[in-house]
C-alpha cells in the first residue's frame, strides 16, 4: 500500500519525544525535490576534487562519491592514479570535525610487494602515517 498524508501524520504521532529534532530535519530536506546535497557537501566535493589533482598532476573528469546525513555528518571521496598506485582522497566530517583521508596502493619496482600507504590529517592539523608492505608469494604479481 503506498502511502498517504494521513498514514504518514499517524506515523509522526507515534514516534518517541527524541526522535523528532531528526525526523524534522529529514522532513525539512524534502520540501525541494528532489532533494539538493547540503551546502557543505558541495563544498567538500569540490576540495576533494582539489586534493587529488594536486596529488597526482592531472585536472578534469573526476568521479567523486559522497554521502550526508541530517546532523552534518558526511564523507566526499575521489579516486585517481599515480606512477601505476591507486589513490583515494577523502574528506570525512564527523561531529563536526574534518578528517583528511589519503590511501595509496601500489607495488614495488620489482613486482613482488604489495605496499599500501594511510595518512590521515585531522581537524587539529596532525597527522599520521602507516605503512605496510605484503609480500607476494608465489612471484610476481601478474598485470591486470
Amino acid at each position: 500500500m503506498m502511502p498517504d498524508r494521513n498514514s504518514l501524520h499517524q506515523l509522526v504521532d507515534t514516534l518517541p519525544e527524541a526522535a523528532l529534532e531528526a525526523v524534522e530535519r529529514g522532513l525539512q530536506r524534502f520540501q525541494t525535490w528532489p532533494p539538493q546535497p547540503p551546502r557543505d557537501a558541495l563544498k567538500m566535493q569540490e576540495r576533494v576534487k582539489e586534493i587529488l589533482a594536486e596529488r597526482t598532476g592531472r585536472r578534469g573528469n573526476t568521479s567523486i562519491m559522497g554521502g550526508w546525513r541530517g546532523e552534518g555528518d558526511g564523507v566526499a571521496t575521489a579516486h585517481g592514479s599515480k606512477e601505476g598506485a591507486e589513490l583515494t582522497i577523502e574528506l570525512r566530517r564527523f561531529r563536526g570535525h574534518e578528517l583528511q583521508i589519503e590511501r595509496r596502493l601500489g607495488v614495488s619496482a620489482d613486482k613482488r610487494t604489495l605496499l599500501y600507504v594511510l595518512r590521515i590529517k585531522g581537524p587539529d592539523g596532525k597527522e599520521g602515517h602507516h605503512e605496510i608492505q605484503f609480500d607476494v608469494a608465489g612471484g610476481p604479481i601478474p598485470p591486470l
